[in-house]
């Protein structure tokens, strides 16, 4: 029986949550979707299927929606047992229920549908808290996460958290992804570039093309701003400046234990 999990990440903390939880499950394959988009033969034969990815702007990011009602729904799995696990900074807001409905569209039902409360690495609105709280809060993942993993290995049942109206409240936000793409066009690039491509290299969406040595973005972002914190310089600002200041983050290679 094939099993895999697929993310979506980043700054890097949803990534570094499903690599733990491939470990912990001890499942066959992990990948990311941009993987599956562009070989979607990978995931043939696979029996068992966890989905984790952030929440943006109350939802899942627009590239999962993508995936979901795109490669995921044409595959037609025959899944034994599907989970999805959101991580968000504050609350997850509408993103369980919303993949609770997406997913019906693609014609799938989610077993499992939780979420995982992360380090909020949204800057523009929020400041990176110092590494004394991000311990605190990681600290408290590593119990978390083994618990889900118990939960998701025992094939358990987990209903998504639901806000009121979710069908409606879906609509008029699947409006609003046509909009995020060009909101690349908020940031800038200072003379501290020095073209190593790194911005290029970690987009999730292929957003980011190198010219004269320089990141050109294309326009179709999700905001996810792993551009920003994984800038070797902190070379890409925003025409704005955040409300609480410039912060970056970099997750930890696992929040499990060592050993």
């Amino acid at each position: 029986m094939s099993s895999a999990i697929c993310y979506f990440s980043g700054s890097g903390n949803s990534k570094v949550i499903a690599h733990d939880l491939k470990k912990l499950l001890k499942y066959d394959h992990l990948y990311s979707i941009g993987e599956v988009e562009a070989n979607s033969e990978i995931l043939e034969g696979t029996k068992v299927l966890g989905l984790v990815y952030p929440v943006y702007y109350s939802g899942p990011p627009a590239a999962v929606v993508a995936f979901l009602l795109g490669r995921l729904s044409e595959l037609e799995l025959d899944l034994d047992y599907l989970f999805v696990l959101h991580t968000h900074g504050g609350l997850p807001f509408y993103g369980p229920a919303f993949t609770d409905l997406l997913l019906s569209e693609a014609g799938y039902v989610a077993s499992y549908n939780g979420s995982l409360k992360m380090v909020d690495t949204y800057t523009p609105l929020f400041k990176i808290p110092n590494l004394e709280r991000q311990t605190k809060i990681h600290s408290k993942l590593t119990s978390r996460l083994k618990e889900i993993a118990s939960e998701i290995g025992e094939q358990e049942f987990r209903l998504p958290y639901r806000l009121p109206f979710n069908r409606v409240a879906l609509k008029f936000w699947r409006i609003g992804l046509a909009d995020r793409g060009t909101k690349d066009l908020n940031f800038s690039v200072t003379p501290e570039c020095d073209g190593c491509a790194v911005c290029e290299a970690v987009c999730p969406v292929n957003n980011i093309e190198m010219e004269e040595a320089r990141p050109l973005f294309l326009h179709h972002c999700e905001q996810c701003l792993a551009c920003y914190h994984h800038c070797p310089q902190r070379a890409i600002r925003f025409k704005k400046r955040p409300l609480r200041g410039y912060s970056w983050y970099t997750p930890p290679a696992s929040f499990l234990p060592k050993g």
